[in-house]
């Protein structure tokens, strides 16, 4: 009996400093989301699968967290009516996002996620992009047919965007 008191408190302490390290967390704060939600999902290769999900207070913090990935991983934050967050969560880290929700898929900062700033950029990257062809596909649809240069110096213009995002 005296065996087991001095074991079982020993085993506890040892399980609760190994679990610390087993566990990967996305914390963080969001700015004037009161009262809406904010959705954790792990994303596979042809959906999201929800993970928890948190009403935001005043402060607007939260915390998720799970055991030890074997793998770098994707997961999303998803704020109610404003948009996305792409993290790639690597092993056990511990990520923290600040965001705003007016701007909140824009305007967020990563710490602690190398893997996560790299998403952030390649989005930023791939937005950018984005615009550029919408702007020069719009202007390709109001040139008149009959303007045949002016319509392929733009396609010449989407195709060059495209090869400059791809190098």
């Amino acid at each position: 009996m005296k065996g087991l008191r001095f074991f079982i408190p020993v085993l506890l302490i040892i399980f609760a400093a190994c679990s610390t390290k087993d566990r990967y967390v996305v914390e963080g704060k969001v700015t004037n989301a009161e009262g809406r939600k904010l959705y954790f999902e792990k994303l596979g290769l042809n959906t999201a699968y929800p993970l928890d999900s948190v009403t935001l207070s005043k402060n607007g913090k939260f915390r998720f967290k799970g055991d030890k990935l074997n793998q770098p991983t994707f997961f999303l934050l998803r704020l109610e009516n404003s948009g996305i967050i792409t993290l790639l969560v690597d092993s056990s880290e511990k990520v923290i996002v600040t965001a705003d929700a007016e701007n909140f898929a824009t305007g967020y900062k990563i710490e602690n996620s190398i893997g996560s700033s790299y998403i952030q950029i390649l989005n930023e990257k791939l937005a950018k992009l984005k615009k550029t062809v919408n702007d020069l596909i719009k202007e390709y649809n109001d040139t008149k047919v009959e303007n045949k240069e002016r319509r392929k110096e733009l396609v010449d213009k989407i195709n060059n965007a495209i090869q400059e995002h791809k190098d």
